[in-house]
């Protein structure tokens, strides 16, 4: 069952999960249209912001970005700010923002806002879930509470289907929305619940304090993720802006899977997470990132997520023609062409 309202023992991390919506000085409100800002060399940089729903190893490749100055190389002063869909995707649609996760942005296109999913870090999800010390297969989720994000979110349909896959009614759980993956992780360490979804820095850690790790759900969800969208305003007026952004992004993955030892040092001080933890973590997303294709998506992918997509709205229409609505890779194409890349897999690569 999912249970509405937080229990008591919950309430302090559910506030902080609430709180977290946005960095300090980086409200949306400040953000309207990308601004120019001036670099410490002088350099007129273009302030744009890119919301992240949590701070971890789902979105390295923006953290990695920064902070090797892949976005300053392409005139970008870029802010990071983790906000909840339920801020970033108005506005996004406001035009406030300039870039937020793809999932809310899409859902919210389906039904008409105008928003397009222009790049993905990675080619298949990321999650592994993580449970407590006395649960040792899925089979013993049965009674237990289970912490997702939030209701919808890519968290709550994971969830259920892995429940639908092990045979366990959603009604013989508890799921309770508790935000970013660092806040389900603590409720996960101070007992408030007993099984949690993370992106590998998270799931290493814990299984590293004792907590079992029962494995990938890629295969539950093998779908294009952490992928950003932007208005289609952006990109029609800001095509330039556009492509520095992507070919920072896109710079950030090749970076990664390059240069793993130098990723790690950077994962390691940007997420204060031990060596030990980072460096297994950046081999499992290494693992994830298209040698073919990076940034991009394939077709199959891009089908199979604009069906789960219209499950969770509950909406009829042909997944294929809504997913090539929703996406534009176009400017994407060109980024990697001018890096080198010639796709042949991915969607659009011909």
């Amino acid at each position: 069952m999912r249970v509405p309202g937080a229990p008591a023992a919950l309430a302090a991390i559910l506030l902080v999960a609430c709180g977290g919506t946005a960095a300090p000085g980086a409200s949306p409100a400040s953000a309207a249209g990308a601004k120019p800002a001036a670099s410490a060399s002088g350099k007129v940089l273009t302030k744009i912001v890119e919301a992240l729903p949590t701070r971890d190893f789902g979105y390295l490749s923006s953290v990695l970005a920064q902070d090797k100055g892949f976005f300053a190389e392409g005139g970008l002063q870029v802010e990071l700010p983790v906000m909840a869909s339920q801020a970033s995707i108005p506005a996004l649609t406001n035009k406030q923002i300039q870039f937020a996760p793809h999932g809310s942005a899409e859902r919210a296109a389906y039904q008409g806002a105008p928003l397009k999913g222009i790049w993905y870090a990675w080619q298949f999800n990321t999650f592994y879930a993580v449970a407590a010390k006395e649960v040792k297969t899925y089979k013993d989720l049965k009674g237990k509470v289970l912490s997702i994000a939030s209701p919808g979110s890519s968290e709550d349909v994971i969830v259920h289907l892995l429940l639908k896959r092990e045979g366990i009614s959603p009604s013989d759980v508890s799921i309770v929305p508790l935000g970013g993956g660092p806040q389900r992780a603590q409720a996960l360490i101070g007992g408030q619940v007993q099984f949690t979804l993370g992106n590998p820095d998270i799931a290493v850690d814990l299984e590293q304090k004792g907590f079992t790790m029962l494995g990938p759900v890629a295969d539950i969800l093998p779908v294009p993720w952490s992928g950003f969208a932007v208005h289609e305003d952006t990109l029609k007026e800001q095509p330039e802006m556009v492509k520095a952004w992507l070919r920072a992004q896109t710079k950030a993955l090749q970076f990664i899977k390059q240069n793993p030892k130098e990723t790690t040092a950077i994962a390691a001080r940007q997420f204060q997470l031990s060596d030990a933890v980072a460096e297994k973590a950046v081999g499992l997303v290494q693992a994830a990132i298209s040698d073919d294709d990076p940034g991009g998506l394939t077709e199959q992918g891009m089908i199979l997520n604009t069906q789960v997509d219209l499950d969770a709205v509950k909406l009829n229409s042909d997944p294929l023609e809504l997913g090539k609505k929703v996406n534009d890779v176009a400017l994407l194409r060109q980024v990697q062409r001018e890096l080198g890349i010639r796709c042949s897999k991915g969607y659009q690569c011909q």
